[in-house]
């Protein structure tokens, strides 16, 4: 007797279903925050089950992450390089700006700041960060090699500056000018010459 395959039980994994998840986390987590967002909503919404969620995501704390992360790149896929430092940083900073503005990544950041006492969901926005900011250093990097820059002492502390104006001014003022990601990038340029 020959042995009979099995066939799996449930659906096919879908290539796309993660994707789809990743942005309905976001536009959800942009609108209920961390604490209203419902994973059972989530999956509703993606056409799922809660299960398919957990076996991609271990956690809520590392579906958010992901989605962020996720929102994050979008504005990026790859590490401006423009011939210029000055127009490859406001090109990276302009392009945040604009995801912060105009897709569901923005709210989702602003629902996550009263967050941080959450060890879990911190450790994984802390990773995502560092992995974000990886471009900003990248170009900076390049700026210093191509002596457009001095050398920086602190380059996370020149990521810091140049995120914290336009961040702030989002969070306080609901929008970023126009303008202002070259405004900043030039100002922060002219001093580190």
């Amino acid at each position: 007797m020959k042995p009979t395959k099995t066939a799996r039980s449930g659906r096919p994994r879908e290539v796309e279903l993660g994707g789809r998840i990743l942005k309905i986390t976001l536009r959800l987590l942009s609108k209920s925050g961390f604490h209203g967002l419902n994973l059972d909503d989530v999956a509703a919404q993606c056409g799922t089950s809660k299960q398919a969620l957990y076996r991609r995501w271990p956690t809520k704390s590392h579906l958010i992450a992901a989605a962020v992360v996720e929102g994050l790149a979008r504005a990026n896929r790859e590490i401006p390089d423009s011939g210029s430092a000055l127009d490859s940083l406001a090109q990276e900073l302009g392009n945040a700006i604009d995801a912060w503005q105009a897709t569901p990544l923005g709210g989702a950041l602003r629902a996550l700041i009263g967050e941080r006492h959450n060890k879990q969901l911190a450790a994984c926005l802390r990773k995502a960060d560092s992995e974000r900011r990886e471009i900003l250093r990248a170009i900076l990097r390049r700026a210093e090699q191509r002596h457009e820059i001095q050398p920086l002492a602190e380059i996370e502390m020149a990521i810091d500056t140049l995120l914290g104006g336009a961040w702030m001014r989002y969070l306080m003022q609901g929008r970023v000018p126009p303008d202002f990601a070259r405004q900043v990038v030039a100002a922060w340029f002219h001093g580190a010459r």
